[in-house]
């Protein structure tokens, strides 16, 4: 029998009795979790820990999405502007050009 045979017998036998016992408050409950390696003992507390890791690198790598999306806000915003103060200053030229050509005729 291997090792994976083992943990897995283990674990069945882990589930029948929660299933078929009364439930009983346990103070730690080791997880089995599968690495390269083969299966590894977890404690609900690594686990956490891991998870509140991923959490915060997904929060950081937010943020860090937010501040370059602010930046490229804040750049378009300002070209619109002068794109907006070129379009009325062409549109003042032409208008200030028809204006003189219809007075002259």
């Amino acid at each position: 029998m291997n090792s994976k045979e083992l943990c897995l017998g283990w674990l069945c036998n882990s589930l029948y009795a929660s299933v078929t016992e009364p439930t009983k408050p346990r103070k730690s409950f080791a997880y089995l979790k599968l690495s390269p390696r083969g299966f590894s003992v977890t404690q609900p507390a690594d686990i956490l820990n891991s998870e509140l890791a991923d959490a915060r690198e997904r929060i950081h790598q937010t943020e860090l999405a937010l501040q370059r999306t602010e930046a490229m806000l804040a750049e378009n915003i300002a070209l619109s502007r002068k794109v907006r103060r070129l379009v009325d200053a062409a549109e003042q030229e032409i208008n200030h050009s028809n204006g003189e050509g219809q007075s002259a005729g």
